[in-house]
C-alpha cells in the first residue's frame, strides 16, 4: 500500500539529500496544511466580527482596485486547484500533497469571500488577509524552489507551471490587499443616515495604516518628511486616536485602579498595565 508521504527522505523537516532544504512531505504536509487551518479558523472568527461592522457606502468602496483584487483572488482559487489536481494525476491515491493542495484551495477560496467582507466592513487593509498572503507567497516560493532542485521540471512542467501561477497571484494579492482604500471613505459624515462620525480628515494615519505599515511606523514617513523641510505646526499634526485620548485614558484608569481598591490589595502598577 502506497505511504501518505511518498517521498523518499520521509517527513524530516530537514531533507537528507537536499542543502539547506525542507523534505516535501513536511512543506505540504505541516507548513501548507497548518498555515491553511489557521487561516480557516481565523477567516471564521473574522467574518463573525464583520457581520457587526458598520458597512461602508458600496459606491465608494467598490472601486476598480477591488474589482481587480476579486478577479486576482479567483485567478488564484484556480491556480491552487490546478496544482492540486497535477499531484493527484502524480500520486492517484491518498497522499499528503494532494491533502495538503486541497486544503489550501479551499482556504483560498474563503479568502475569496473574507476579501468581499472586508472591503465593505473595513476600512483598512485585512490584517488576517495581509498575513495569509504573505505566508502564502513565502510558501510558495519554498516549494517553488525544491521543485527546480527535484527536477521537476523536468518530470512534470504543468505542476510546476500551476505552482509558479499560483505563486504571480498571490503576490499580486499581497500588493493588491495593501493599497490604501479610497480616501473619501474617511470624509463621510453622516451620509446616507448612517453614523460616519468617526471618518474625518483629520484622523490619525495610524487608523488607516495596516499591520505592516504599523509594524514598521511608515504610516509617520509623510510626517517626518514635512518635519524635515520646515518646523511642525500644530495644524500638520492630527488628532489622537479615541483611545490615547486623555478623557478616555483616564476613564479607563479611573474604572481599574476603582477595582483595585476593592480588591483589598491595590497596585497602581497592575492599574496602570490594564489601562495601557
Amino acid at each position: 500500500m502506497p505511504s501518505f508521504c511518498p517521498a523518499n527522505e520521509g517527513w524530516g523537516p530537514l531533507s537528507p539529500t537536499r542543502p539547506v532544504d525542507l523534505t516535501t512531505c513536511f512543506q505540504y504536509g505541516i507548513l501548507t496544511t497548518g498555515l491553511n487551518i489557521a487561516f480557516l479558523i481565523a477567516a471564521a472568527i473574522r467574518l463573525r466580527q464583520l457581520r457587526s461592522a458598520l458597512q461602508l457606502l458600496r459606491t465608494i468602496a467598490v472601486s476598480d482596485l477591488y474589482c481587480v483584487k476579486m478577479a486576482m483572488a479567483i485567478s488564484a482559487v484556480f491556480a491552487s486547484a490546478s496544482e492540486f489536481v497535477m499531484w493527484t494525476s502524480l500520486y492517484p491515491y491518498q497522499n499528503v500533497y494532494a491533502a495538503g493542495l486541497g486544503i489550501q484551495t479551499v482556504a483560498v477560496a474563503l479568502a475569496v469571500y473574507l476579501h468581499k467582507h472586508e472591503q465593505l466592513g473595513n476600512r483598512i487593509a485585512s490584517t488576517v488577509l495581509l498575513l495569509f498572503w504573505l505566508a502564502t507567497v513565502c510558501l510558495a516560493v519554498m516549494r517553488l524552489r525544491t521543485k527546480f532542485t527535484t527536477r521537476v521540471l523536468k518530470s512534470d512542467p504543468p505542476a510546476v507551471i500551476a505552482n509558479v501561477a499560483f505563486f504571480l497571484t498571490s503576490i499580486a494579492m499581497l500588493v493588491l490587499e495593501s493599497q490604501p482604500k479610497p480616501q473619501m471613505l474617511y470624509e463621510l459624515i453622516d451620509k446616507d443616515g448612517k453614523d460616519y462620525s468617526d471618518y474625518t480628515a483629520h484622523q490619525s494615519p495610524e487608523q488607516r495604516a495596516n499591520i505592516f505599515e504599523r509594524l514598521t511606523f511608515t504610516w509617520m514617513t509623510p510626517l517626518l518628511e514635512l518635519g524635515y523641510h520646515k518646523p511642525l505646526q500644530l495644524e500638520d499634526t492630527w488628532e489622537l486616536m479615541p483611545e490615547y485620548r486623555p478623557d478616555v485614558v483616564t476613564d479607563h484608569f479611573q474604572r481599574n485602579w476603582q477595582a483595585e481598591l476593592q480588591s483589598g490589595q491595590p497596585s497602581l502598577f497592575r492599574a496602570t498595565m490594564r489601562t495601557y
